[in-house]
C-alpha cells in the first residue's frame, strides 16, 4: 500500500478558499451554519460572518472496536440541539474524505421536520467519499495538511 502525497496547506490559501467558497454560495439563503468539530470549524465561524448567520458546533468522532475492522461515529452534540434548528442548513467541513462524517450528521439533522435543506460545503472532496458535497473547491486524493493541524 502506497502513502498519498501530502500537500501543506497555508493560512494564506485558506483565507482564498473562504472567500471563493462565499463567491459560489452567493446568491443562496442559510438560517444557521453548522462547522464539525475540528476541521470543520475554522471554515463555518468564517462563513458564519461572512453571511451573517448564527453559528452552531456538532462534534462527530470516529472509534474503532478492538478489532480496528468496525468504525463507530458518536454525535457529542445532544439531540435536543438539533430539535432548536430549522429552515436551510449550512453544514462545513474541511474536507469529505471518507464522507462518513458528513453522511452520519446529516442523517441526525434530517430527523429535524423544521429543516427544510440541508447543503455541504468543504474545501476538499475525494472522489471516494460516499458523501459528494453539494459545493467544494477541489477535488484531490492527497493527504491534505491544513494550518491548524501543524
Amino acid at each position: 500500500m502506497t502513502t498519498a502525497e501530502k500537500v501543506k496547506v497555508s493560512w494564506a490559501s485558506i483565507g482564498k478558499k473562504i472567500n471563493d467558497l462565499t463567491d459560489l454560495l452567493e446568491g443562496r439563503s442559510f438560517d444557521r451554519v453548522v462547522g464539525i468539530s475540528r476541521g470543520g470549524l475554522p471554515l463555518g465561524v468564517a462563513l458564519s460572518h461572512k453571511l451573517n448567520l448564527p453559528f452552531s458546533v456538532v462534534g462527530v468522532s470516529s472509534y474503532n472496536d478492538e478489532t480496528n475492522e468496525q468504525e463507530t461515529l458518536v454525535c457529542d452534540t445532544p439531540d435536543v440541539i438539533f430539535k432548536g434548528w430549522e429552515g436551510s442548513i449550512l453544514v462545513c467541513d474541511d474536507i469529505a474524505d471518507s464522507g462518513r462524517t458528513l453522511q452520519f450528521l446529516n442523517s441526525k439533522i434530517k430527523k429535524n421536520p423544521k429543516i427544510t435543506e440541508i447543503t455541504t460545503v468543504t474545501f476538499y472532496y475525494k472522489e471516494s467519499s460516499v458523501v459528494k458535497p453539494d459545493t467544494y473547491l477541489e477535488m484531490t486524493d492527497k493527504w491534505i495538511v491544513f494550518p491548524w493541524e501543524y
